[in-house]
C-alpha cells in the first residue's frame, strides 16, 4: 500500500511538472520569445523535473517497479547528460531554436508516460486515448526529442 501511494504521488507529481514545463514552453512560443527567454522561463523548472526522474533509477534498484536497472539508468542519464551536461552549460544550446523541439517534445512524451503510470497503478484498466497515445506518440515525439536535443554547440 505504501509503495503504491508512494508511486502514484511521484508518478503524479512527474506528470505535473512536465505539464507545467510544456506550459511555460508554448507560453514562451506564443508569446513569439527567443530560445534564450525561453529557457529563462522554463530552464529551471525542466532541470527539477529532469533530475527528479533519477528516483527511477531508485524504483529500479528497490524493486519497486520491474523497469531493468541498467536500462533504466541509461535512459536517465542519457537525459541528464542533455540537461546538465549540455544545455544547462552552454548558452548556444540556450539560444538554438531546436531547444522549444526537444523540450516540447520531451514534454508531450512525458506527460503521458506518467499519466499512464498512475492510471496502471489506480484504475482497473488504463483508458484507450491514454494507452494509444502513449504507446503511438514515441514514433513522432522520439526523433523530434532527438532533433531538439542534437544542437550541443560546445561539443564543436
Amino acid at each position: 500500500m505504501l509503495k503504491t501511494a508512494w508511486l502514484i504521488s511521484y508518478n503524479l507529481a512527474s506528470a505535473a511538472g512536465w505539464a507545467y514545463v510544456l506550459y511555460l514552453a508554448l507560453v514562451a512560443l506564443a508569446d513569439g520569445k527567443s530560445a534564450a527567454e525561453a529557457w529563462d522561463t522554463f530552464g529551471f523548472p525542466l532541470m527539477v523535473v529532469q533530475t527528479t526522474m533519477s528516483f527511477e533509477v531508485l524504483h529500479a534498484i528497490l524493486g519497486l517497479v520491474r523497469s531493468p536497472v541498467f536500462v533504466t539508468g541509461m535512459q536517465v542519464a542519457s537525459r541528464l547528460w542533455v540537461v546538465w551536461g549540455a544545455t544547462y552549460y552552454s548558452a548556444a544550446s540556450q539560444r538554438h531554436w531546436s531547444l522549444y523541439l526537444m523540450v516540447v517534445s520531451w514534454c508531450c512524451a512525458e506527460v503521458p508516460r506518467y499519466l499512464f503510470y498512475v492510471a496502471n497503478l489506480a484504475l482497473p484498466s488504463i483508458p484507450y486515448p491514454l494507452f494509444a497515445t502513449r504507446y503511438s506518440s514515441f514514433m513522432v515525439l522520439y526523433p523530434t526529442g532527438i532533433t531538439g536535443g542534437k544542437d550541443f554547440h560546445f561539443l564543436f
